[in-house]
């Protein structure tokens, strides 16, 4: 889970090392999430299901992200 992900380029780092992939990524930015649903659909960032929240950190509440992550 990536919190503060901006356009998730750490993100997109991270998982090239192969240890881990993006689950769930929370970015309150319009602009920001809209670059990570491009990555996301050209297959270069994150799980087949990722779960992209356009909300700010403070206002998610945790039960329901882990809920949503099974």
């Amino acid at each position: 889970v990536s919190l503060y992900s901006g356009a998730g380029g750490l993100d997109c780092g991270i998982e090239r090392t192969g240890r881990l992939i993006l689950a769930a990524a929370v970015e309150q930015d319009p602009a920001a999430c809209a670059t990570i649903r491009a990555a996301h659909a050209a297959g270069l960032l994150g799980s087949p299901g990722l779960r992209l929240y356009e909300s700010d950190v403070a206002a998610l509440e945790p039960g329901r992200l882990m809920a949503d992550l099974g």
